[in-house]
């Protein structure tokens, strides 16, 4: 690509348009998955590129690309999972093959890991018990916060009151100090190679005209990263695009789809735009069953919006952009709430910035309010606003060095991120000063920009986000069974996961049927309030033995033609599988004597007639009538359990009781999975019970508490075990008070603890 900003602007544009616009967007939902500052460009919407109107949510283009921006921006862009054949094919037929590459990507050794690794090189353990596992775990969480690097925390942690004596020593350790060496040494060295899980570039020509390739696991890829130390895709005038595989554009893709099957209507408008304004969106969002609402599904978010009674789209933008480590660890969401809830409490580095602010209760959470503020109260455009909120950023160790009136070296002075900061923060400086504002003020909001900016997040980013948000909470609200229908059969490879999505379609007054005849390979919707898992929810089977059973109509054929079939794929144990899982159960109510039958039937050809003209199938289902008592139905649900994974008859119980209390009580029950308050009632499975001694002899108790999705545990000590192990059972479902110490769970002393299943 051509080294000219313009150009580059021109060739990148036409490679996005081709990813999104050309076939009528066949491989992602209309291209709404744009979801990274491209969003805030106006061009992006006039081409149909993102649904996000930058001008309607208050986007900066200048936070995509300004013209004093020295490299070209890149674009992610969301596509249905699987897609990636369909657009691979695409660039291929347009470009050529050996135009387009995936990116590489370099692994550098980081500080915890790189330690670990020299000290096992030296013959050193690296497990959980080991002086080499101390070490990384006193070590910062994340070095780019903190005040210098891997070398100044080894010279100075030692000296500090909070290092461990054990830590200590080994630092301090002259047979260590070969490791320390080589550690630092190694810091930032490329550790191996991969390949970017989204990233792809297309070149003008060969790509080996414009940079070397490299080969990771099989596969050719650029020679060059996005970004980084050493030469980059940037410096050579290519553009990388990310093309994301995004689950929930399946889901919904497939729910709109269930909609028209089954009530033969065409909601795809709806959704494309929904209502950004309906009360009735926020009121399931705020009631916490939000499995498939994406990315606020976890519990932690679940918790943050029920604090923030989250009650606009707005402040579903800001919920985005507060639940991350960085901003909670600065406890910015707290700041938020509390502001929220007491506006007239709201304090401020300056009163100049309420206006600026007010949209987030005061509180710095997006990028675009430090151009915003650069803006208005610096005189700058917002290009230039952008600049500075990067190299602030960059400088941010060497900004807050200053401003706590340490004297900088000589290369923190001449660094380049910080001289270009110095320059950019003149001219701010200069435009504060003309809107009246004096040297301390000034300085008091380089001291708040510099805390808050580093976890400030890209709002177009956000915004695009909660638009989905929105879109699979319509869904949800409107059409639950379609969309959990949809939601399973884009389940995520995780047991505890898979577990809360069906609690979430029972609490919805979804029945969730175990498989049977009528099962499909996956979930299917057989009406408007029933889901009928499907066969590859049931461990044993596989789509190769289904393939052979729904070649033989397994929904509509009759027991003597199933047991007389000869099948070759469809053996023993998928047989015993799908017996478990309850499929043949319409056949008998004995489920051994089933069993017996498929034996017989491998051992005699069921076809062959006597000379009354019965088969031996018959003259065998004579033989073993009466033979075989029903199968209790305690061992069903055994059985059930163990092929499927699943207890749905805990999930019904759950939904049944919560359901009873707010019918009967007008009181919500949550699952202690949820806890944030001492004086609410919680409710828990008891999922196992192990007795244990403490190093000092002390009896104690581990509880695995869970509520048909995720669990917790617990330890109760033998005083407290005692008042309640009378009505301890694994199984039994419980309604008591829970409080923390130090961090750990608890039963509340005193509180009330019954058994309620």
């Amino acid at each position: 690509m051509a080294k000219l900003k313009s150009r580059k602007i021109k060739k990148y544009k036409g490679k996005v348009h081709d990813l999104t616009i050309e076939k009528t967007h066949s491989y992602n939902i209309e291209g709404l998955g744009v979801h990274n500052s491209a969003a805030g460009s106006l061009l992006s919407w006039c081409l149909d590129i993102t649904k996000i109107d930058p001008l309607r949510f208050s986007l900066y283009f200048e936070r995509f690309l300004n013209p004093t921006r020295n490299s070209p921006p890149d674009i992610d862009i969301d596509f249905e999972t699987g897609s990636d054949v369909k657009t691979d094919e695409f660039l291929y037929n347009k470009y050529g093959k050996e135009c387009v590459f995936p990116v590489i990507t370099f692994s550098t050794f980081n500080e915890k890991g790189c330690l670990k690794d020299v000290a096992k090189a030296f013959g050193q353990e690296g497990g959980f018990e080991s002086d080499v596992f101390s070490v990384t775990k006193e070590m910062p969480k994340m070095f780019m916060k903190y005040d210098g690097d891997l070398k100044d925390w080894l010279r100075d942690w030692p000296n500090n009151k909070e290092c461990s004596t054990r830590v200590k020593n080994w630092i301090l350790d002259p047979e260590n100090k070969k490791i320390i060496e080589i550690t630092l040494r190694l810091q930032g060295q490329v550790r191996n190679l991969g390949k970017h899980a989204a990233g792809i570039v297309i070149t003008p020509s060969n790509v080996w005209n414009s940079m070397p390739i490299n080969v990771v696991k099989g596969i050719r890829v650029s020679g060059f990263q996005e970004s980084g130390s050493g030469k980059d895709l940037s410096d050579l005038g290519i553009l990388k695009l990310d093309r994301l595989n995004l689950t929930t554009l399946n889901v919904l893709k497939e729910s709109i789809n269930l909609v028209k099957i089954n009530r033969g209507i065409d909601i795809s408008e709806q959704v494309k735009y929904v209502d950004l304004d309906n009360p009735d969106l926020f009121e399931e969002l705020r009631g916490g069953n939000n499995q498939g609402i994406f990315q606020f599904e976890s519990d932690g978010m679940s918790k943050m919006i029920k604090k923030m009674h989250t009650e606009s789209f707005e402040e579903m933008v800001a919920a985005n952009a507060l639940y991350r480590p960085g901003p909670m660890g600065l406890k910015a969401h707290e700041e938020y709430i509390k502001n929220k809830k007491h506006p007239e409490d709201t304090s401020l580095v300056h009163s100049c910035l309420e206006p600026l602010l007010k949209n987030t209760n005061g509180v710095l959470i997006f990028q675009e309010q430090l151009m915003f503020i650069a803006h208005e109260l610096g005189g700058m455009s917002l290009g230039e606003g952008d600049n500075l909120r990067k190299v602030m950023d960059k400088a941010s160790k060497i900004i807050k060095k200053r401003l706590s009136g340490d004297k900088l070296e000589p290369k923190e002075e001449s660094n380049k991120s910080y001289k270009e900061y110095i320059d950019l923060w003149k001219k701010f400086k200069d435009g504060c000063k003309t809107n009246g504002l004096n040297d301390g003020e000034i300085k008091s909001i380089e001291e708040w920009l510099v805390k808050y900016l580093g976890y400030s997040f890209n709002r177009s980013h956000s915004v695009s986000y909660s638009y989905i948000a929105m879109q699979t909470l319509f869904m949800k609200r409107y059409y639950p069974t379609e969309f959990y229908t949809a939601l399973l059969n884009n389940a995520k490879n995780d047991e505890d996961w898979l577990s809360s999505a069906i609690m979430g379609a029972f609490l919805k007054g979804i029945k969730i049927l175990p498989p049977s005849r009528k099962s499909k390979w996956e979930w299917t919707m057989l009406d408007e309030e029933s889901v009928l898992m499907g066969f590859s929810g049931i461990n044993g089977m596989g789509e190769i033995a289904y393939d052979e059973l729904q070649k033989v109509n397994i929904e509509n054929i009759s027991k003597d033609k199933f047991f007389t079939n000869a099948f070759s794929k469809f053996n023993k144990t998928n047989f015993e599988s799908c017996l478990k899982a309850g499929v043949f159960d319409d056949w008998s109510e004995s489920r051994e004597e089933l069993k017996e039958l498929r034996r017989m039937k491998m051992k005699t050809n069921t076809m062959q007639l006597d000379l009354f003209g019965q088969n031996s199938f018959d003259i065998a289902q004579e033989s073993i009538k009466d033979k075989y008592e029903p199968t209790e139905k305690d061992e069903k649900y055994k059985q059930f359990i163990e092929v499927c994974s699943l207890d749905l008859e805990l999930f019904n119980k759950i939904s049944t009781i919560k359901q009873e209390f707010q019918t009967r009580y007008n009181f919500s029950i949550e699952s202690v999975i949820d806890f944030d308050k001492q004086e609410k009632y919680y409710f828990f499975v008891l999922k196992s019970v192990v007795q244990k001694v403490s190093k000092n002899g002390k009896n104690y108790w581990s509880l695995e508490l869970g509520d048909g999705g995720s669990s917790v545990k617990m330890v109760v000590w033998e005083d407290a075990y005692d008042r309640i192990k009378d009505k301890m059972e694994v199984g039994g479902i419980y309604l008591t008070k829970f409080s923390k110490d130090r961090g750990w769970l608890k039963f509340q002393d005193g509180a009330q603890f019954r058994r309620i299943y």
